[in-house]
């Protein structure tokens, strides 16, 4: 039985990530010798899968999520500011509400 261009885009990410048996893997494979449209599918599914992976994989860093790791950076930024100057906290306030 052939596959479907339907079947072949609903089975893409488990193709690309190789968690389908090998009788379905050949009927895919066959299919995109044959359709060119599904190959152009597939092949923008994986560029998109791997560019998802790198992105996660960079987003993640020293155990904890990128973004978790710049607040706890600037937290300790910040009280070294107010450690090193205490004054400091008091002058930024007077200065935002001055009118220029």
């Amino acid at each position: 039985m052939f596959l479907s261009c339907k079947d072949v885009t609903d089975l893409s990410s488990e193709y690309i990530d190789n968690e389908l048996d090998w009788s379905v893997k050949l009927k895919i494979r066959f299919h995109l010798l044959m359709c060119g449209y599904c190959r152009k599918f597939v092949r923008h599914m994986d560029i998109t899968h791997e560019y998802v992976k790198k992105q996660q994989t960079l987003n993640y860093i020293g155990g904890q999520q990128l973004d978790e790791k710049v607040d706890i950076i600037m937290a300790e930024i910040n009280k070294a500011r107010v450690t090193a100057n205490p004054h400091s906290q008091t002058n930024q306030s007077d200065d935002s509400s001055e009118v220029i």
